[in-house]
């Protein structure tokens, strides 16, 4: 019986020298890291993709500015030429402006189809404004291309489009500009100094619209301002469109 119960005693022993050992053990190992500087912090793992390592390939943040302008670029648009279908100020203009679309019949998927539709509509409704307003002519020629970051035109009547996004009717009216000159003459780079357009008939039409005596346009290699539609604040009424039409139709004497 005392045999028992010495045995007893000794597993008790035994057991609360283990729990001891388990709880004071850790506590010094903590104490050590931290007196030798070993303890590190685990960084917290936030479930996204870790960017620092990616090349030149990945978007920058001018890249990410860029594309969160075109998609609102694109809704805004949408909207108001949703809005304002057939709100044109007047059609007393003579232009004869005309388009072909010439990778139309290639666009067959549902996905492809929606996006000949929307280019089809910015043309539309672009080239109906520059001929009520204007007495401009040119034959041009419509692509989609997707390898084209956004949209682009040359003075020779060739239109690009490529980003959804671009897909309206200001992106469209911007790039009928530079069929018209706007940033594609050879003679345009004469006409800008200081940032400052120099072209008379341009300038007059801008202070006739502004009603700023000595008004001149904003401009470099490529574009102007203001109703240059290089942005989506740029369009916020018909008569925007109405002026910058006016100014591009101006310009092209300028260019001559």
């Amino acid at each position: 019986m005392k045999r028992h119960q010495k045995n007893s005693l000794i597993a008790n022993s035994l057991i609360l020298g283990g729990i001891v050992l388990g709880v004071l053990l850790p506590l010094a190992c903590s104490d050590r890291k931290k007196l030798d500087g070993s303890e590190r912090a685990i960084p917290e793992q936030s479930g996204e993709e870790d960017t620092s390592s990616r090349d030149d390939s990945s978007s920058s943040d001018e890249d990410l500015k860029e594309e969160s302008s075109d998609k609102t670029t694109e809704e805004d648009i949408d909207s108001k030429e949703d809005s304002e279908e057939g709100g044109l100020l007047s059609c007393n203009g003579s232009g004869d402006i005309t388009y072909k679309f010439l990778n139309e019949d290639e666009l067959t998927t549902q996905e492809e189809k929606k996006i000949r539709d929307k280019i089809k509509k910015a043309m539309d409704e672009a080239i109906k404004r520059y001929n009520c307003y204007t007495s401009l002519t040119h034959e041009l020629e419509v692509v989609y291309n997707p390898s084209v970051k956004t949209a682009d035109a040359t003075i020779t009547g060739k239109v690009r489009f490529g980003a959804e996004s671009s897909m309206n009717l200001a992106t469209a009216l911007h790039e009928l500009g530079h069929t018209f000159g706007v940033g594609t003459s050879k003679k345009w780079s004469q006409l800008i100094k200081d940032k400052k357009y120099q072209g008379n008939h341009g300038n007059e039409a801008f202070r006739e619209i502004s009603g700023k005596e000595d008004g001149k346009l904003n401009g470099d290699q490529k574009h102007f301002w203001p109703y240059g539609l290089n942005q989506a604040k740029e369009y916020q009424e018909e008569e925007d469109l109405f002026n910058h039409c006016k100014i591009v139709e101006a310009m092209t004497k300028d260019l001559r």
